[in-house]
Protein backbone atom coordinates (compact mmCIF):
# COMPACT_ATOMS: atom_id res chain seq x y z
CA UNK A 1 0.00 0.00 0.00
CA UNK A 2 1.48 3.31 -1.08
CA UNK A 3 1.16 5.40 2.06
CA UNK A 4 3.37 8.46 2.08
CA UNK A 5 4.21 11.10 4.65
CA UNK A 6 6.74 13.21 2.72
CA UNK A 7 9.71 11.05 3.71
CA UNK A 8 10.44 7.50 4.76
CA UNK A 9 12.44 6.53 7.81
CA UNK A 10 15.43 4.32 7.05
CA UNK A 11 15.09 0.68 8.02
CA UNK A 12 18.16 1.01 10.23
CA UNK A 13 18.59 4.60 11.41
CA UNK A 14 21.86 3.97 13.24
CA UNK A 15 23.39 2.28 10.21
CA UNK A 16 22.28 5.15 7.96
CA UNK A 17 23.82 7.72 10.31
CA UNK A 18 27.07 5.73 10.40
CA UNK A 19 27.18 5.70 6.59
CA UNK A 20 26.62 9.45 6.51
CA UNK A 21 29.33 10.05 9.13
CA UNK A 22 31.78 8.14 6.94
CA UNK A 23 31.23 10.64 4.13
CA UNK A 24 31.48 13.56 6.56
CA UNK A 25 34.69 12.11 7.98
CA UNK A 26 36.41 12.57 4.64
CA UNK A 27 36.08 16.33 5.17
CA UNK A 28 36.48 16.54 8.96
CA UNK A 29 39.00 19.41 8.86
CA UNK A 30 36.61 21.46 6.76
CA UNK A 31 33.91 20.95 9.37
CA UNK A 32 36.35 21.84 12.17
CA UNK A 33 37.16 25.08 10.34
CA UNK A 34 33.44 25.78 9.88
CA UNK A 35 32.89 25.29 13.62
CA UNK A 36 35.76 27.69 14.41
CA UNK A 37 34.38 30.35 12.04
CA UNK A 38 30.89 29.97 13.52
CA UNK A 39 32.43 30.41 16.98
CA UNK A 40 34.15 33.63 15.87
CA UNK A 41 30.98 34.96 14.18
CA UNK A 42 28.73 34.29 17.18
CA UNK A 43 31.32 35.63 19.62
CA UNK A 44 31.77 38.84 17.62
CA UNK A 45 28.01 39.48 17.53
CA UNK A 46 27.64 38.86 21.25
CA UNK A 47 30.61 41.01 22.22
CA UNK A 48 29.50 43.79 19.90
CA UNK A 49 26.09 43.89 21.59
CA UNK A 50 27.67 43.76 25.07
CA UNK A 51 29.95 46.73 24.34
CA UNK A 52 26.95 49.04 23.80
CA UNK A 53 26.55 49.57 27.56
CA UNK A 54 30.21 50.49 28.27
CA UNK A 55 30.27 52.77 25.22
CA UNK A 56 27.24 54.69 26.46
CA UNK A 57 28.33 54.88 30.11
CA UNK A 58 32.06 55.54 29.62
CA UNK A 59 32.17 57.64 26.47
CA UNK A 60 28.79 59.09 25.38
CA UNK A 61 27.54 60.23 28.82
CA UNK A 62 30.88 61.79 29.91
CA UNK A 63 31.35 63.28 26.44
CA UNK A 64 34.66 61.55 25.66
CA UNK A 65 34.68 61.96 21.88
CA UNK A 66 38.13 60.46 21.34
CA UNK A 67 37.30 57.38 23.39
CA UNK A 68 33.92 57.07 21.63
CA UNK A 69 35.57 57.06 18.20
CA UNK A 70 38.01 54.37 19.32
CA UNK A 71 35.18 52.28 20.77
CA UNK A 72 33.06 52.64 17.64
CA UNK A 73 36.02 51.64 15.46
CA UNK A 74 36.65 48.63 17.71
CA UNK A 75 33.01 47.61 17.49
CA UNK A 76 33.09 48.07 13.71
CA UNK A 77 36.16 45.87 13.43
CA UNK A 78 34.47 43.27 15.63
CA UNK A 79 31.26 43.26 13.57
CA UNK A 80 33.32 43.15 10.37
CA UNK A 81 35.17 40.08 11.65
CA UNK A 82 31.82 38.50 12.48
CA UNK A 83 30.42 39.26 9.02
CA UNK A 84 33.53 37.92 7.27
CA UNK A 85 33.43 34.79 9.43
CA UNK A 86 29.75 34.29 8.56
CA UNK A 87 30.47 34.66 4.85
CA UNK A 88 33.46 32.31 5.10
CA UNK A 89 31.68 29.49 6.95
CA UNK A 90 28.62 29.69 4.69
CA UNK A 91 30.84 29.55 1.62
CA UNK A 92 32.94 26.70 3.02
CA UNK A 93 29.83 24.80 4.09
CA UNK A 94 28.33 25.00 0.61
CA UNK A 95 31.54 23.81 -1.05
CA UNK A 96 32.00 20.97 1.45
CA UNK A 97 28.39 19.82 1.24
CA UNK A 98 28.58 19.77 -2.56
CA UNK A 99 31.65 17.53 -2.38
CA UNK A 100 29.89 15.19 0.05
CA UNK A 101 26.77 15.04 -2.13
CA UNK A 102 28.86 14.32 -5.22
CA UNK A 103 30.51 11.40 -3.43
CA UNK A 104 27.14 10.07 -2.26
CA UNK A 105 25.63 10.33 -5.74
CA UNK A 106 28.62 8.62 -7.34
CA UNK A 107 28.38 5.71 -4.89
CA UNK A 108 24.61 5.61 -5.32
CA UNK A 109 24.94 5.44 -9.09
CA UNK A 110 27.58 2.70 -8.82
CA UNK A 111 25.28 0.73 -6.51
CA UNK A 112 22.35 1.17 -8.91
CA UNK A 113 24.39 -0.41 -11.70
CA UNK A 114 24.63 -3.62 -9.64
CA UNK A 115 20.93 -3.96 -8.82
CA UNK A 116 19.02 -6.87 -10.39
CA UNK A 117 16.46 -6.21 -13.12
CA UNK A 118 13.67 -7.30 -10.77
CA UNK A 119 14.31 -4.17 -8.69
CA UNK A 120 13.60 -1.90 -11.67
CA UNK A 121 10.44 -3.89 -12.45
CA UNK A 122 9.14 -3.33 -8.93
CA UNK A 123 10.07 0.36 -8.59
CA UNK A 124 8.95 3.23 -10.80
CA UNK A 125 11.35 5.58 -12.57
CA UNK A 126 10.04 8.44 -10.46
CA UNK A 127 10.94 6.63 -7.24
CA UNK A 128 14.48 5.98 -8.47
CA UNK A 129 14.91 9.61 -9.54
CA UNK A 130 13.62 10.71 -6.15
CA UNK A 131 16.51 8.84 -4.52
CA UNK A 132 19.03 10.70 -6.71
CA UNK A 133 17.44 14.12 -6.39
CA UNK A 134 15.00 14.75 -3.54
CA UNK A 135 16.54 12.48 -0.90
CA UNK A 136 20.13 13.48 -1.58
CA UNK A 137 19.20 17.16 -1.87
CA UNK A 138 17.56 16.90 1.56
CA UNK A 139 20.88 15.71 2.99
CA UNK A 140 22.64 18.66 1.34
CA UNK A 141 20.13 21.18 2.70
CA UNK A 142 20.49 19.70 6.18
CA UNK A 143 24.28 20.03 6.03
CA UNK A 144 24.13 23.59 4.66
CA UNK A 145 21.83 24.86 7.37
CA UNK A 146 21.70 22.51 10.37
CA UNK A 147 25.41 21.98 11.15
CA UNK A 148 26.35 25.65 11.37
CA UNK A 149 22.98 26.61 12.85
CA UNK A 150 23.33 24.19 15.78
CA UNK A 151 26.77 25.53 16.73
CA UNK A 152 25.72 29.15 16.26
CA UNK A 153 22.52 28.73 18.27
CA UNK A 154 24.39 27.09 21.15
CA UNK A 155 27.03 29.84 21.15
CA UNK A 156 24.47 32.62 21.05
CA UNK A 157 22.38 31.04 23.80
CA UNK A 158 25.36 30.46 26.08
CA UNK A 159 26.92 33.85 25.35
CA UNK A 160 23.63 35.71 25.77
CA UNK A 161 22.98 34.12 29.17
CA UNK A 162 26.53 35.01 30.35
CA UNK A 163 26.20 38.61 29.17
CA UNK A 164 22.76 38.94 30.74
CA UNK A 165 24.17 37.74 34.06
CA UNK A 166 26.96 40.29 33.83
CA UNK A 167 24.53 43.14 33.11
CA UNK A 168 21.74 42.22 35.56
CA UNK A 169 21.46 38.99 37.55
CA UNK A 170 17.88 39.70 38.67
CA UNK A 171 16.49 40.37 35.20
CA UNK A 172 18.42 37.39 33.83
CA UNK A 173 16.82 35.06 36.41
CA UNK A 174 13.35 36.39 35.53
CA UNK A 175 13.95 35.77 31.81
CA UNK A 176 15.30 32.26 32.45
CA UNK A 177 12.30 31.35 34.64
CA UNK A 178 9.87 32.48 31.94
CA UNK A 179 11.81 30.61 29.27
CA UNK A 180 11.61 27.41 31.33
CA UNK A 181 7.87 27.90 31.87
CA UNK A 182 7.36 28.54 28.15
CA UNK A 183 9.33 25.39 27.28
CA UNK A 184 7.19 23.33 29.68
CA UNK A 185 3.98 24.77 28.20
CA UNK A 186 5.10 24.08 24.62
CA UNK A 187 6.02 20.51 25.54
CA UNK A 188 2.67 19.88 27.26
CA UNK A 189 0.77 21.49 24.38
CA UNK A 190 2.69 19.33 21.91
CA UNK A 191 1.71 16.16 23.78
CA UNK A 192 -1.94 17.18 23.89
CA UNK A 193 -2.11 18.12 20.20
CA UNK A 194 -0.07 15.15 18.98
CA UNK A 195 -3.16 12.94 18.76
CA UNK A 196 -4.57 15.24 16.07
CA UNK A 197 -1.50 14.89 13.84
CA UNK A 198 -0.65 11.19 14.09
CA UNK A 199 -2.54 9.99 11.02
CA UNK A 200 -0.57 9.36 7.89
CA UNK A 201 -1.97 10.70 4.61
CA UNK A 202 -2.60 8.29 1.76
CA UNK A 203 -1.34 8.98 -1.74
CA UNK A 204 -3.74 7.77 -4.43
CA UNK A 205 -1.79 5.37 -6.61
CA UNK A 206 -0.96 1.71 -7.19
CA UNK A 207 -1.90 -0.49 -4.24
CA UNK A 208 -4.62 1.80 -2.92
CA UNK A 209 -8.13 0.39 -2.52
CA UNK A 210 -10.55 2.49 -4.53
CA UNK A 211 -13.37 0.18 -5.57
CA UNK A 212 -12.68 1.20 -9.18
CA UNK A 213 -11.00 -1.13 -11.68
CA UNK A 214 -8.94 0.63 -14.35
CA UNK A 215 -9.46 -0.90 -17.79
CA UNK A 216 -7.10 1.19 -19.91
CA UNK A 217 -3.97 0.61 -21.99
CA UNK A 218 -1.73 2.03 -19.24
CA UNK A 219 -3.50 2.51 -15.87
CA UNK A 220 -0.43 4.33 -14.48
CA UNK A 221 -1.12 7.22 -16.88
CA UNK A 222 -4.48 7.98 -15.26
CA UNK A 223 -4.09 10.94 -12.91
CA UNK A 224 -5.05 10.48 -9.27
CA UNK A 225 -7.50 13.40 -9.54
CA UNK A 226 -9.47 11.49 -12.17
CA UNK A 227 -9.49 8.36 -10.04
CA UNK A 228 -10.72 10.33 -7.04
CA UNK A 229 -13.51 11.95 -9.08
CA UNK A 230 -14.47 8.55 -10.50
CA UNK A 231 -14.70 7.02 -7.03
CA UNK A 232 -16.79 9.91 -5.76
CA UNK A 233 -19.22 9.83 -8.69
CA UNK A 234 -19.55 6.03 -8.72
CA UNK A 235 -20.01 5.61 -4.95
CA UNK A 236 -22.37 8.56 -4.51
CA UNK A 237 -24.46 8.42 -7.68
CA UNK A 238 -23.90 4.89 -9.00
CA UNK A 239 -22.89 3.61 -12.41
CA UNK A 240 -22.78 3.78 -15.28
CA UNK A 241 -21.70 7.40 -15.04
CA UNK A 242 -19.77 10.03 -16.97
CA UNK A 243 -17.80 12.19 -14.54
CA UNK A 244 -16.54 15.53 -15.83
CA UNK A 245 -14.00 17.80 -14.15
CA UNK A 246 -13.83 21.34 -15.54
CA UNK A 247 -10.42 22.48 -14.30
CA UNK A 248 -7.11 23.39 -15.93
CA UNK A 249 -7.91 20.57 -18.31
CA UNK A 250 -11.43 19.27 -18.82
CA UNK A 251 -11.78 15.53 -18.40
CA UNK A 252 -14.64 13.19 -19.28
CA UNK A 253 -14.32 9.73 -17.69
CA UNK A 254 -16.64 6.76 -18.21
CA UNK A 255 -17.29 4.35 -15.33
CA UNK A 256 -19.45 1.32 -16.03
CA UNK A 257 -22.11 -0.18 -13.80
CA UNK A 258 -19.65 -2.68 -12.28
CA UNK A 259 -17.14 0.06 -11.38
CA UNK A 260 -14.82 -0.34 -14.36
CA UNK A 261 -13.04 2.84 -15.48
CA UNK A 262 -13.30 2.12 -19.18
CA UNK A 263 -12.45 5.34 -21.03
CA UNK A 264 -11.36 8.92 -20.62
CA UNK A 265 -11.36 12.03 -22.78
CA UNK A 266 -9.15 15.08 -22.16
CA UNK A 267 -9.57 18.54 -23.64
CA UNK A 268 -8.10 21.99 -22.87
CA UNK A 269 -9.71 23.69 -19.89
CA UNK A 270 -11.94 26.70 -20.34
CA UNK A 271 -9.45 29.03 -18.63
CA UNK A 272 -6.54 27.51 -20.58
CA UNK A 273 -8.35 28.08 -23.86
CA UNK A 274 -9.20 31.65 -22.91
CA UNK A 275 -5.60 32.37 -21.89
CA UNK A 276 -4.29 31.16 -25.22
CA UNK A 277 -6.58 33.65 -26.95
CA UNK A 278 -5.28 36.81 -25.33
CA UNK A 279 -1.70 35.52 -25.05
CA UNK A 280 -1.32 34.34 -28.65
CA UNK A 281 -3.58 36.80 -30.47
CA UNK A 282 -2.14 40.33 -30.66
CA UNK A 283 -5.30 42.43 -30.26
CA UNK A 284 -7.51 40.26 -28.07
CA UNK A 285 -7.79 41.50 -24.47
CA UNK A 286 -7.93 39.51 -21.26
CA UNK A 287 -11.58 38.97 -20.34
CA UNK A 288 -13.79 37.62 -17.60
CA UNK A 289 -15.15 34.17 -18.46
CA UNK A 290 -18.91 34.56 -18.15
CA UNK A 291 -21.85 33.70 -20.35
CA UNK A 292 -22.96 36.69 -22.44
CA UNK A 293 -26.63 37.56 -22.77
CA UNK A 294 -26.67 36.44 -26.38
CA UNK A 295 -24.47 34.42 -28.70
CA UNK A 296 -24.95 37.25 -31.24
CA UNK A 297 -22.06 39.35 -29.94
CA UNK A 298 -21.70 43.05 -30.78
CA UNK A 299 -18.13 43.68 -29.53
CA UNK A 300 -14.79 41.97 -29.02
CA UNK A 301 -15.27 41.06 -25.37
CA UNK A 302 -18.73 39.51 -25.74
CA UNK A 303 -17.68 37.76 -28.94
CA UNK A 304 -14.82 36.09 -27.06
CA UNK A 305 -17.14 35.20 -24.17
CA UNK A 306 -19.69 33.76 -26.56
CA UNK A 307 -17.12 31.67 -28.40
CA UNK A 308 -15.61 30.33 -25.20
CA UNK A 309 -18.73 29.58 -23.17
CA UNK A 310 -21.14 28.50 -25.93
CA UNK A 311 -18.32 26.65 -27.66
CA UNK A 312 -17.58 24.77 -24.48
CA UNK A 313 -21.24 23.98 -23.89
CA UNK A 314 -21.42 22.60 -27.43
CA UNK A 315 -18.25 20.56 -26.90
CA UNK A 316 -19.63 19.09 -23.67
CA UNK A 317 -22.96 18.16 -25.22
CA UNK A 318 -21.31 16.57 -28.27
CA UNK A 319 -18.83 14.52 -26.24
CA UNK A 320 -21.60 13.21 -23.98
CA UNK A 321 -23.68 12.37 -27.05
CA UNK A 322 -20.79 10.45 -28.68
CA UNK A 323 -20.05 8.54 -25.47
CA UNK A 324 -23.66 7.43 -25.28
CA UNK A 325 -23.62 6.39 -28.94
CA UNK A 326 -20.40 4.35 -28.75
CA UNK A 327 -21.14 2.69 -25.40
CA UNK A 328 -24.84 2.14 -26.08
CA UNK A 329 -25.56 3.49 -22.58
CA UNK A 330 -28.32 5.94 -23.37
CA UNK A 331 -29.34 6.30 -19.71
CA UNK A 332 -25.84 6.87 -18.35
CA UNK A 333 -25.65 9.42 -15.53
CA UNK A 334 -23.67 12.63 -15.99
CA UNK A 335 -21.90 14.27 -13.03
CA UNK A 336 -19.75 17.41 -13.21
CA UNK A 337 -17.31 19.11 -10.84
CA UNK A 338 -14.50 21.66 -11.05
CA UNK A 339 -14.28 25.44 -11.08
CA UNK A 340 -16.14 26.02 -14.36
CA UNK A 341 -18.46 23.04 -13.91
CA UNK A 342 -21.15 25.26 -12.42
CA UNK A 343 -21.09 27.61 -15.42
CA UNK A 344 -21.33 24.79 -17.98
CA UNK A 345 -23.76 22.55 -16.09
CA UNK A 346 -26.09 25.48 -15.46
CA UNK A 347 -26.49 26.07 -19.20
CA UNK A 348 -27.04 22.57 -20.58
CA UNK A 349 -29.47 19.72 -19.99
CA UNK A 350 -26.78 17.16 -20.76
CA UNK A 351 -25.33 17.38 -17.24
CA UNK A 352 -27.64 16.03 -14.56
CA UNK A 353 -25.61 16.72 -11.39
CA UNK A 354 -23.06 19.33 -10.41
CA UNK A 355 -21.09 18.54 -7.23
CA UNK A 356 -18.41 21.10 -6.42
CA UNK A 357 -17.10 18.92 -3.55
CA UNK A 358 -16.90 15.70 -5.55
CA UNK A 359 -13.09 15.47 -5.36
CA UNK A 360 -13.06 15.95 -1.59
CA UNK A 361 -15.82 13.39 -1.17
CA UNK A 362 -13.89 10.95 -3.35
CA UNK A 363 -10.79 11.43 -1.20
CA UNK A 364 -12.83 10.79 1.93
CA UNK A 365 -14.29 7.60 0.44
CA UNK A 366 -10.83 6.31 -0.58
CA UNK A 367 -9.43 7.09 2.87
CA UNK A 368 -12.27 5.13 4.50
CA UNK A 369 -11.63 2.13 2.24
CA UNK A 370 -7.97 1.99 3.29
CA UNK A 371 -8.46 1.99 7.06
Amino acid sequence: MAKYVGYKRPKDTKKTIKHLLVYLGYHKWSFVLVALLVFISAGANIMGTYLLKPVINKFIVPGDTTGLIRAVISMGVMYLCGALSTFAYNRLMVVTSQKVIKEIRNDLFAHTQKLPLSYFDAHSHGELMSRFTNDVDTVQEAMNSSFAMIIQSFMQLFGTIVMMMVLSVRLSLIVIVFLVLMFIFIKMNGKQSKKYFNRQPIIVGPGIKTGIRLSCDNPKEIGPDRIVDAVGAYELYGGPVIVMDFGTATTYDVILEDGVFTAGITSPGLASSARSLWCDAAKLPEIEIVKPKSILAKNTITSMQAGLVYGYIGQTEYIIKKIKEETGLTDIKTVATGGYGRLISGNTDSIQIYDNELTLKGLQLIYAKNQ
